[in-house]
């Protein structure tokens, strides 16, 4: 894999991971970030794309770093598995960061995100920003999963119970405190190899670092910059023209709306699929 790309311009960077998705499941992010972000670059990790897929959000100018087969580092190879690209690439990201100059940095997932606002201009005074979910981690069968498989029967375990879900989906902050998170990710889970292949332990870890191990940030509990809506209720969330409102605010990166039968409604109207090239969906940004 290269791990490093040609200077672009651009101050900022958000990255991201993308394991066999169609291109339609990838353009409601990656024409938000277009048009709602355009001081970051989007660099996207991927495999498993079709060549399709790829020269479109080329021509969309998605700038592509392929995941490579090989190991890379500590974590075992069983790893680089599509489905346990969840934590390895946290590994993947450390190591492209080190060659990097951008200033801030956005950690995101991508099939469901979406972009309203520049988040990066919001979280201008925050060293480094986490998403919040709208539940306690005991309340949550999946997190309380995770967490069981990574310190279950111990004291710990006890204390992060009634500690709210810290969401691994989206994570933002300067340069050096994103290195300095994906450090103490890839410490923490060297701690835990037997359960790095279990689909979604990486919030476990996530979790873990800033509820139990001092890895210090804002959390944005106001919902201004990330809106986790997992767990919102539905009449909290409204469609105003062309923009989604969360308890009457507009935040700027809209995670988890999938998980609502309104905004899958809307995004799938608003987003219309693209079967060939990416100037097809310029074209149509361009008559918007």
């Amino acid at each position: 894999m290269q791990l490093n790309l040609a200077p672009s311009g651009r101050k900022n960077a958000i990255l991201a991971a993308a394991i066999g998705y169609d291109l339609a499941a990838l353009i409601p992010f990656v024409r938000t970030w277009r048009q709602h972000v355009p001081s970051a670059d989007l660099i996207l990790f991927h495999r498993g794309l079709s060549a399709r897929t790829r020269s479109a959000l080329a021509d969309l100018g998605v700038r592509l770093m392929r995941f490579p087969r090989s190991r890379l580092m500590r974590f075992p190879r069983s790893l680089f598995a599509p489905r346990n690209l969840q934590v390895a690439r946290y590994q993947h990201y450390r190591a492209f960061l080190t060659r990097c100059s951008y200033e801030r940095v956005l950690l995101s997932d991508v099939s469901d995100v979406l972009f309203q606002h520049d988040p990066f201009e919001i979280a201008q005074e925050h060293p480094i920003l986490f998403a919040v979910e709208r539940k306690m981690i005991a309340d949550c069968p999946y997190n309380s999963a995770w967490i069981d498989r990574l310190i279950g029967g111990t004291t710990e375990r006890l204390e992060i119970n009634q500690k709210p879900i810290i969401c691994s989906g989206t994570t933002l902050g300067t340069l050096s405190s994103i290195r300095g998170y994906l450090d103490r990710f890839t410490q923490e889970a060297d701690r835990y190899s037997r359960a790095l292949g279990v689909v979604g332990i990486d919030q476990g870890i996530h979790n873990l670092l800033i509820h139990l191990r001092g890895v210090s940030g804002a959390i944005d509990y106001d919902e201004h910059v990330f809106a986790t809506l997992g767990y919102a209720p539905t009449n909290s969330i409204k469609i105003d023209v062309d923009r989604i409102l969360v308890d009457g605010k507009a935040p700027a990166v809209v995670h988890q709306w999938d998980r609502h039968e309104l905004l899958r409604d809307w995004v799938a109207a608003t987003f219309t699929p693209v079967s060939r090239r990416g100037k097809e969906v310029i074209e149509r940004e361009g008559r918007s």
